[in-house]
């Protein structure tokens, strides 16, 4: 497992920088999801959370544990740090 200061030098690292919406939702997120063309639904079923959970996620509402964060981005194709990069503060 790697530390915070690893993972904000990864997200400081990756080459695009996380699109936050109104009330800090996660428009790179929710883009990902489409791109994919999968419901919050079936992600949150392939990684063994609440579609509840993975909806507040896109809000801005929680920040995932790095365990959650890397099986998203696992799924979904992108650098899981991003969940911890500039803009994504609760």
């Amino acid at each position: 497992m790697q530390n915070c200061k690893t993972q904000q030098i990864m997200a400081q690292n990756c080459k695009t920088q996380p699109k936050q919406g109104e009330n800090g939702k996660r428009l790179w997120l929710i883009e990902k999801r489409h791109q994919q063309g999968v419901s919050q639904k079936e992600i949150a079923t392939k990684i063994g959370i609440s579609q509840n959970y993975y909806s507040w996620l896109e809000q801005g509402k929680r920040r995932p544990s790095p365990q959650i964060a890397q099986k998203i981005g696992k799924e979904l194709d992108f650098p899981w740090v991003l969940f911890y990069g500039d803009g994504d503060e609760e």
